[in-house]
Parts: C-alpha cells; structure tokens; sequence
C-alpha cells in the first residue's frame, strides 16, 4: 500500500479554520465584550453580503464574451464563491468608507438602545 493511500488529508482541519475565521474572531470579540470587533465585523457582513456581492454578481453576469473567453461551467458554479471572497476582502481592505459608517451606525444604536430604559407597557392583558 502506498503512503498516499493510508495517509488522513491534513489540510482539511486547516482550510476548515481558515474558511470560519471570521466567525471565530466573532465568537472572540463576543467573549470579550468588544463592542467595538462586534460592530466591525457585523458592518463588514452586511456591507460584503448586501451591498458589494450583488454588485460584483451584477457585474459578472451582464459580460457578453465570446465563446472562447466567455465562462464555462465550472467557473459558473464557482463564480459564487469568488464572489464572496473578493467582496469580503474588499470590505475589508480598509478604505472601504460604508463599512465604518456602518460600524459606527451600529455603535451608535447598539449603545443607545443599552443606555435608555425599556418603555413599561400602559395595555392591560385580560384573560
């Protein structure tokens, strides 16, 4: 039996981390009450995912190239995923305005919500 055949892929627990990174710096910024982390990686999602990834969609699919440049289907079933790492990393690349108008906005409401205390309701519930 030959080495490769017995061997486990070790890359698989490695490229698992890497694909839930930002999740776990997440999880991280939570643990530690970071306000500040949470903020910025939620803008980061909402901007990657509601603004910059249709764009990049939008962009892909109105190409019109000719048969030999134009996308085979492989690159049709991938293009999803190229799409949403290159917006992530746009997001992230730090020039990107709307994400730390966004982080701010979320500070914003998310610390003025926790400073004003919940309303009392004046409706009875009757039985």
């Amino acid at each position: 039996m030959s080495d490769t055949m017995t061997m486990r892929p070790t890359g698989m627990g490695q490229r698992h981390l890497a694909m839930t990174a930002p999740v776990a710096k997440l999880a991280k910024a939570a643990r530690e009450g970071n306000p500040q982390e949470l903020a910025y990686e939620a803008a980061v999602r909402l901007v990657s995912d509601a603004f910059i990834k249709p764009m990049l969609a939008q962009m892909r699919s109105s190409s019109n190239m000719m048969k030999p440049f134009a996308a085979g289907d492989a690159e049709k079933t991938f293009r999803p995923m190229l799409d949403g790492e290159l917006s992530d990393r746009i997001a992230r690349s730090g020039s990107f305005d709307l994400v730390q108008a966004t982080q701010k906005s979320l500070l914003s409401k998310a610390f003025h919500q926790q400073a004003a205390p919940p309303k009392a309701s004046t409706m009875e519930v009757q039985g």
